[in-house]
């Protein structure tokens, strides 16, 4: 039969669970407002994803304090403080991402005035992946996925490949007409800014990683792949 001590735990941890889903609801919808107004030039949006930034900070904010309180009152056992002490990292990628969101949306304002450049597809789908990798990546915690978790690691490899085409295409361009340089530069930032949320959404994986098995995934991949993780 569960004690009272763990069905209050449980209930807390499910209400900080919530409000970390809430967060990174916040943080997916910022990313594609951020890319939506890139792609359609839409001042209004970019202004929102900017002026919206601090409701993610806030969230972050509320879902530590929650899981302070539940160290401070519960006293976990070693495995639930694995997982409080997971959401505390989980979060601080999340306000890292929005960051990095806010960041796109305020370099497509710099380029509203701009003509239509090259690589906007390829930022389109960059950011799509960027999506879907943090949205496993927290799948795989909530349902403790461990497999769920090595997925979403891996596909940050796509994502530096996107970064690094997107790098090498608005590169090419800009030698070729000088006249595009301003808007081949800011995309570039996008695209670095993006290819830094995609690592944040691997640091999320990786951790999860590690509260369901114990194990390093860098290690564990590395010993798949054949050679020693760095």
């Amino acid at each position: 039969m569960i004690s009272i001590k763990d069905a209050l735990f449980d209930e807390d941890l499910r209400r900080i669970k919530e409000s970390l889903c809430e967060m990174a609801d916040l943080v997916s919808e910022s990313l594609r407002n951020a890319i939506y107004s890139l792609e359609k030039k839409d001042n209004y949006l970019a202004k929102r994803v900017v002026e919206e930034d601090d409701a993610i900070d806030l969230k972050e904010m509320e879902i530590e304090e929650k899981c302070l309180q539940v160290i401070a009152l519960r006293h976990p056992i070693r495995e639930r403080l694995r997982e409080v002490f997971t959401i505390l990292k989980i979060v601080t990628d999340l306000e890292r991402m929005g960051d990095e969101a806010t960041n796109i949306a305020d370099f497509a304002l710099r380029i509203m005035d701009e003509p239509d450049l090259i690589s906007i597809g390829d930022i389109s789908a960059m950011a799509r992946v960027c999506d879907e990798m943090l949205r496993n990546s927290i799948r795989a915690f909530l349902e403790k996925d461990a497999t769920l978790a090595e997925e979403a690691f891996k596909r940050d490899n796509v994502v530096d490949g996107f970064y690094r085409k997107i790098f090498n295409d608005l590169l090419v361009f800009m030698l070729s007409d000088s006249g595009m340089a301003k808007g081949s530069t800011s995309l570039i930032f996008i695209a670095r800014f993006l290819e830094r949320f995609g690592d944040h959404a691997t640091n999320i994986a990786e951790r999860v990683y590690y509260m369901i098995t114990g194990k390093r995934i860098k290690v564990e991949l590395g010993i798949k792949r054949g050679y020693q993780d760095e």
